[in-house]
């Protein structure tokens, strides 16, 4: 009888300690430094690079036209690499029959060929004129990422880019391609752009302060973000950049921590065992997603907004950011009645299915949107890898057409326990387990 009773006690207790060692390594162990590094790792395994400076200079220039990110992330993360023969490389391309039609593809070109050290000459000197808002809202995005760069015609070009970006922006203070409700990953991505004019215009930072309380309350508990009802890396990881652009403590600002969780924390939960990302829990390695993570962890590093590359950016003229009387209205942020005709109709398109090392994902996260603008059947491709994804479904267009994107439609805590919760739960009810065989043990005793 005794023993029976010991070992009763031993089991309990042992499920207790069960429970409390069953709980995952948090991933605030790992630091923005080492997952950035271990990304690098596992792209120098993977291209048979032997240092950074020969993945630079082979495959990231082999593959021009779709390992932008990568360099400009690059140009931040080790700026004293030499650029000039990943230059020469996007020059040949911007200039060969293989250079997309996406304008905002063409856009991201260009960014490199800045982030390279180019100023102007060849393509740079044509490309506002051949692309801002000639396929939709990323292209004013983009082009504004050129303007800000110091590009060729930009000054004149300033401030009716930003105006147009804040006439674009919705009531619930987010930025989409489609429907009446913001989507995180275009909303972080429309940030990063506005953010060089978030200290020097009333009127972007009214608007950047509405976006930053959409994101703010889009975000999860566990620290990430949806879209189209699905959590994924990309969106956290696009959310970051956006916050280290505008100077915000990610670390200390209670806007981005919920539950004790940060945006990178939000990232962190999608990498995996090589130093990769996946898109989404549970898939394997996706290169969108992991170029992606590693421009994130390199804003978290540097800081600042890692889309720039000079000095200085235009000057804005503020009177005509605030003449039109076409702002609304009791909206957040200054949505306006000015839309594309026939209304919101940009949606994803399939060109440039391919990513360089990358497996499917949701067509709209960062590094992956395309959509057509209303102008007509013209293509958006919008991110900071400039492709689309194939396994985009009209399903998940739908949500975004009829409620809008998951992540903003759904309040915080809504969806799933939190899993330090629901560790916290079985142990109290374990330790109440264990108190209830002490005492009867008393009893009988």
């Amino acid at each position: 009888m005794k023993n029976n009773i010991i070992l009763r006690l031993f089991t309990a207790a042992a499920a207790v300690l069960l429970l409390c060692t069953a709980v995952p390594v948090s991933a605030a162990e790992i630091t923005a430094e080492a997952a950035a590094q271990d990304i690098i790792e596992y792209n120098l395994k993977k291209s048979g690079a032997g240092s950074i400076q020969q993945w630079l200079d082979g495959n990231l220039s082999d593959t021009a036209g779709s390992s932008e990110g990568y360099v400009m992330a690059l140009k931040k993360y080790a700026p004293s690499l030499d650029y000039s023969g990943c230059a020469d490389a996007f020059a040949a391309y911007s200039e060969s029959d293989n250079f997309t039609s996406a304008a905002a593809s063409r856009q991201k070109t260009a960014l490199a060929l800045i982030a390279c050290g180019r100023k102007s000459g060849g393509y740079l000197d044509t490309a506002l004129d051949d692309t801002v808002g000639k396929q939709g809202l990323m292209t004013y995005v983009y082009g504004l990422h050129l303007i800000n760069n110091g590009i060729p015609g930009g000054e004149k070009k300033a401030t009716q880019t930003v105006k147009t970006l804040l006439e674009r922006q919705l009531s619930d203070g987010g930025w989409a391609l489609v429907g009446k409700n913001g989507n995180v990953d275009i909303t972080a991505m429309t940030l990063q752009a506005l953010a060089p004019y978030y200290g020097k215009s009333a009127a972007v930072k009214k608007a950047a302060d509405a976006a930053l309380g959409f994101l703010s309350r889009s975000q999860q508990q566990d620290g990430g973000y949806k879209s189209y009802g699905t959590e994924t890396s990309e969106s956290a990881s696009q959310t970051l950049i956006a916050l280290c652009a505008l100077g915000i403590d990610i670390l200390s600002d209670s806007r981005f921590i919920k539950n004790g969780n940060t945006v990178t924390d939000g990232i962190l939960k999608f990498r995996l065992d090589d130093g990769s990302f996946c898109h989404k829990t549970g898939e394997g390695t996706n290169g969108m997603a992991t170029e992606q993570a590693f421009a994130a962890f390199t804003a978290v590093i540097k800081g600042g907004n890692i889309m720039l590359f000079g000095s200085s950016v235009p000057a804005l003229d503020e009177s005509a950011l605030t003449a039109d009387s076409s702002v609304s209205s009791g909206t957040q942020g200054g949505s306006t009645s000015e839309k594309p005709s026939g209304g919101s109709s940009e949606a994803p398109d399939k060109e440039n299915t391919a990513s360089s090392g990358s497996s499917s994902a949701v067509g709209d996260n960062s590094a992956m949107q395309s959509g057509s603008d209303s102008s007509g059947s013209s293509q958006e491709s919008g991110t900071l890898s400039g492709e689309t994804n194939s396994s985009y479904s009209q399903e998940d267009s739908s949500e975004e057409t009829a409620g809008g994107s998951g992540a903003a439609s759904e309040p915080d805590g809504e969806k799933g326990f939190p899993i330090a919760a629901a560790v916290i739960t079985a142990v109290l009810i374990a330790g109440a387990a264990a108190v209830i065989i002490i005492l009867k043990v008393k009893h009988k005793i």
